[in-house]
């Protein structure tokens, strides 16, 4: 009877195999909940990456304006020969078949040249992909529509539409004067809507501002009478290696820019008066390249007064953004 007895006892302690539904759900609700931590730090790792990239290759092109400044004692803010910036920055970095390409008139040929090409931005590799020659950096033309009874005057980092800017011509200092900044490419296609297309595209203004002094009706219209972006740039806002595109100084950072409005073709006489601010797609700011080739992050928050303060070059602020 004992030996039955413990027959019967170990027969049930035997194991059980196999798991409930309970245990399956809390297994994958634990899963679920890892997945949804990881994914978004696996995105945050890659978009450290591609802005320690963005600004590394904001100092290469400082490093290549300071060269070409050396060999030319202007910077490259004007034309030389059919190029404009930063088309003319090429051979001082590493890429002497494209300029040479381009001086040659075949911006067809031309794909994408890295170093002009902010990482966070898809739109700019597919549109090089078809030979646009697009960059992400523009160089800064300051606070100013530029004068055109004097051929294109500004106050910014880019003194003349034409001309060259030399380095004495900067009394603010090289380290106070933003050179460049980010900006998002417009699209090639009218029809195409790419992310961000409302700081990437210009907006029409509901009223029309005519000339040099009328930049704060400008911001004004910019910030509450906007009508609807337009896709494609007006007169060449393209970024085009062959077209001297700048941003402004006018409103901060990821502002919406605008068109001199309404949409009708009288604006065409007003195309070179238009607020163009930079713009990213990183997040709360973009970079900036100052003069004295170094690069920092601008965001979307700073102070008026600072942000137009290091957009001029001879303005007589102090006032520096680090």
């Amino acid at each position: 009877m004992r030996a039955n007895h413990n027959y019967f006892a170990a027969d049930n302690t035997q194991c059980r195999c196999g798991f409930t539904m309970l245990e399956v759900l809390t297994v994958i609700a634990i899963v679920s909940v890892l997945a949804a931590l990881l994914v978004p730090a696996v995105q945050g790792v890659r978009e450290a990456a591609r802005k320690t990239t963005c600004r590394n290759n904001m100092r290469q092109l400082g490093v290549a304006m300071a060269n070409f400044a050396d060999a030319y004692q202007v910077f490259p803010t004007g034309h030389q020969g059919r190029l404009r910036a930063p088309a003319t920055l090429l051979p001082y970095l590493e890429q002497q078949e494209i300029h040479g390409q381009l001086a040659g008139g075949r911006i067809g040929a031309v794909s994408n040249v890295p170093v002009l090409c902010c990482p966070t931005d898809p739109e700019i590799w597919a549109k090089n992909s078809a030979g646009n020659g697009d960059a992400s950096y523009l160089m800064c033309r300051g606070t100013l529509f530029p004068n055109v009874g004097t051929m294109g005057q500004t106050n910014g980092f880019v003194s003349h539409l034409r001309d060259g800017t030399r380095p004495r011509d900067i009394s603010d200092g090289l380290s106070n004067t933003v050179a460049m900044s980010e900006r998002l490419v417009i699209p090639i296609h009218a029809g195409a809507t790419p992310s961000n297309v409302e700081t990437r595209s210009l907006w029409w203004t509901v009223d029309r501002f005519h000339l040099r002094g009328e930049e704060e009706l400008a911001a004004e219209q910019a910030r509450n009478h906007r009508v609807s972006t337009s896709p494609l740039g007006l007169a060449g806002l393209c970024h085009s290696y062959f077209y001297n595109q700048h941003y402004d100084h006018i409103l901060p950072p990821n502002s919406p820019g605008v068109h001199n409005g309404p949409d009708d073709y009288d604006s065409i006489r007003y195309s070179h008066v238009r607020v163009v601010p930079p713009s990213s797609l990183h997040h709360g700011g973009v970079f900036s390249l100052f003069a004295d080739g170094s690069v920092n992050f601008q965001s979307d928050g700073i102070d008026l007064v600072v942000w137009r303060a290091v957009g001029t070059r001879s303005g007589g602020e102090s006032t520096a953004v680090r």
